[in-house]
């Protein structure tokens, strides 16, 4: 058996009424840690919905919590007055408890300072649609951020759980029509890019159903075939479709080509370069040969649809189709989407998409030399395009 370690000396009861409080505050405070980190063990799919949550979850607002604070501080600074007179060591305690205090109050008030966004971002839908994709452009600068502890790029948790939290926003706002189709969709992209995917595919399907144009099709059929997973709204509310995934996936493919064989030059650049990163994740089921099947069959069937973005499209298909005659299709190609290109005005929406491709695909195979030769010999501006 151990020694004894004796008799624990006895706390005086302003010391225990200083004890109690800060276990009561620190034990709050836990509980909002131990809820983000539980919301951000399910992926944040249940983050807050609704204030009524978050009510019960923080017993209040952070406002509320910060005057709890104050007045609990009044409180034992009050004690420390009434009862800390009895002699010169009860007031030297005293102060050390009181310093303690002063310093645990210092790191709940920055801890609440920290979580200040949830005050705006879980307010009433009508009120935040103007601010939430503004703010979600400023979250996305810096998101990504080296970890102090391991060296691995990730965001800080302050700004995982308020992206997550006006992504949230975001549904719900586009759901009650309220946030403009444009920002919906552009949440979306955003959303993908900070690793949310799930809500980057509600956002998608919202963002169409809203404003059904062929660039938001295109990025939500993107979002079907990359997850398998498809969402329908009824009666204002997202529902799952609950279609095997890699039925999601081959449906999503065949309206893909469906969209490419209709897509006007306004619209190519996101319905040709969504169909190209399709084709190229799903190689192996063939969907790179079918997609070159199908803009040649525009090349003939179409011709009023015909841009030089759609020859770019077809140069880069044969450089990842590899096989024999690979690099003269590729050459073919790119010459008639420098042709078409040279009687293009510069100012078309597919004219800066066009060089960037037809340079990026001959740099890949060490042409690029002469393909920035063949583009000035046609006339074609690079003043934006090369440094």
């Amino acid at each position: 058996m151990g020694d004894d370690p004796g008799p624990k000396p006895q706390m005086t009861s302003v010391e225990h009424r200083y004890e109690m409080m800060m276990r009561e505050l620190s034990e709050r405070n836990e509980t909002q840690i131990r809820f983000f980190r539980w919301a951000a063990s399910l992926g944040f799919t249940l983050v807050v919905i609704a204030g009524g949550v978050l009510a019960f979850v923080f017993n209040g607002s952070l406002n509320a919590i910060r005057v709890e604070l104050r007045e609990a501080v009044t409180i034992y600074v009050n004690s420390v007055i009434t009862e800390g007179t009895q002699g010169f060591k009860d007031i030297e305690e005293l102060s050390s408890s009181f310093r303690r205090a002063t310093e645990d109050l210092a790191e709940l008030q920055a801890t609440l300072e920290r979580l200040s966004f949830f005050e705006t971002a879980t307010g009433p839908v009508d009120e935040v649609p103007p601010a939430i994709y503004a703010r979600l452009s400023e979250l996305e600068d810096g998101f990504w951020g080296e970890s102090a502890t391991d060296g691995v790029d990730r965001p800080a948790d302050e700004q995982y759980f308020e992206a997550a939290v006006l992504l949230q926003r975001a549904i719900d706002a586009g759901l009650q029509e309220s946030m403009d189709p444009n920002e919906v969709f552009n949440s979306g992209i955003i959303a993908s890019r900070m690793g949310f995917e799930a809500e980057a595919a509600k956002l998608r399907t919202i963002a169409f159903s809203l404003r059904p144009t062929p660039d938001h099709r295109a990025t939500m059929l993107a979002s079907e075939d990359m997850f398998g997973i498809r969402y329908r709204i009824e009666s204002g509310v997202l529902v799952r479709d609950d279609a095997p995934r890699e039925t999601v996936r081959s449906e999503a493919w065949n309206s893909m080509l469906l969209l490419v064989g209709s897509a006007g030059m306004e619209s190519q650049t996101q319905v040709y370069s969504q169909a190209a990163n399709m084709a190229e994740r799903n190689r192996a089921l063939g969907y790179t040969q079918e997609l070159a099947e199908r803009l040649e069959s525009v090349t003939t069937d179409r011709p009023d649809l015909v841009t030089a973005y759609t020859y770019a499209i077809l140069a880069d298909l044969e450089t990842r189709s590899g096989g024999t005659g690979w690099r003269e299709a590729f050459r073919h190609y790119q010459g008639m989407s420098i042709a078409l290109l040279a009687e293009e005005s510069p100012n078309a929406p597919i004219y800066d998409p066009t060089v960037r491709n037809l340079l990026s695909r001959a740099n890949f195979v060490g042409e690029l030399n002469e393909v920035i030769e063949a583009l000035r010999g046609a006339g074609v501006d690079l003043s934006r395009a090369l440094p």
